[in-house]
């Protein structure tokens, strides 16, 4: 699985604050939801926002490649 490492930008308080709210639980239930599915890992990838496929596309195929070495 591949996370953010930057939020979205946002307008606005309200959605400001939700953001930094999100914040604060987000590590716990990354590291949670990826010890919830057998064999599966995590990566950051520090420079991107949700849109990580579109921002950084040569980290997803890097990943692909990764996952698809490990097939025998």
């Amino acid at each position: 699985m591949l996370f953010a490492g930057r939020f979205q930008q946002v307008s606005g308080s309200d959605a400001e604050q939700f953001v930094k709210d999100v914040a604060g639980v987000q590590d716990q239930a990354r590291s949670q939801f990826t010890a919830s599915l057998p064999g599966a890992t995590s990566s950051l990838v520090a420079d991107a926002t949700h849109y990580i496929h579109v921002e950084r596309p040569d980290g997803v195929v890097a990943a692909v490649r990764s996952i698809a070495a490990r097939i025998p």
